[in-house]
């Protein structure tokens, strides 16, 4: 179990969780809108445009040395 329990933290030194949820903001309209939130810290951003997605992302990506 020690093995599997070590393989599981540095599994989640490399990982990055985000939850994103989008809603068409009126019935029968176009404008989607959406929010996405990184689940480690709990940070959340709302979008009404897609690319900010990227964007957010990008943030943390950066943090652990990526370069996108």
């Amino acid at each position: 179990m020690k093995d599997h329990a070590q393989r599981y933290d540095i599994w989640e030194w490399n990982t990055l969780s985000f939850v994103v949820r989008i809603w068409l903001e009126e019935p029968g309209g176009s404008a989607w809108r959406g929010h996405i939130t990184h689940v480690e810290s709990g940070t959340r951003r709302y979008v009404d445009d897609f690319s900010q997605l990227n964007d957010f992302i990008a943030g943390y990506l950066r943090e652990k040395g990526v370069d996108r």
